[in-house]
């Protein structure tokens, strides 16, 4: 039955999550990934849901964030990577709804790091810059922030000078070097 799985793949979550806060890396991996699994049949079997397309798409970036935590970073990448064209079709969908920028945004801010971890920096660059135009419309401290991992970006793929020029593009961004 579709909910005995949603249920299923919940409780595989919170496995995961105590088995993360234990630092059993390899335990919690194989929970979250038992949990996505069960997404991806449910997304498989309801392919319109948007609510279990956002529940798989959280569970990939939780699988990522395990991933990172043991140092495997192009597992990291390619499980958050799975998430991404759910949440940007989403997000194209509905640029209106906050939750669905907000998800996209989180997803894209968890591959900037990843990309970066990987050695990726040109990927990461380009999740940083789509980071920056997703935040063009929204507060300064969310503008601020994106031009700041911008800047952090660049500066770890050795472009000092274009990372500083990043933290000093924000007009609203008091800056005193």
């Amino acid at each position: 039955r579709p909910e005995s799985l949603v249920g299923l793949a919940l409780a595989h979550e919170s496995l995961s999550n105590c088995l993360h806060a234990m630092s059993r890396w390899g335990d919690a991996i194989a929970e979250q990934r038992a949990a996505a699994a069960i997404w991806d049949r449910r997304v498989a079997a309801t392919p319109g849901s948007q609510s279990l397309q956002r529940a798989r798409s959280r569970s990939y970036q939780e699988l990522a964030s395990l991933y990172d935590s043991r140092g495997e970073y192009h597992a990291a990448v390619a499980a958050a990577e799975k998430s991404r064209p759910f949440l940007e079709a989403d997000y194209a969908a509905h640029p209106d709804d906050e939750s669905a920028r907000t998800q996209l945004r989180n997803a894209v801010s968890r591959l900037r790091v990843e990309y970066s971890r990987a050695g990726d920096h040109p990927q990461a660059i380009a999740a940083a810059q789509q980071i920056i135009r997703m935040a063009a419309d929204t507060g300064v401290i969310s503008r601020s922030t994106a031009n700041r991992d911008l800047a952090q970006t660049l500066i770890q793929a050795g472009r000092r000078e274009e990372g500083l020029v990043a933290l000093r593009h924000d007009e609203d961004l008091p800056l005193a070097l």
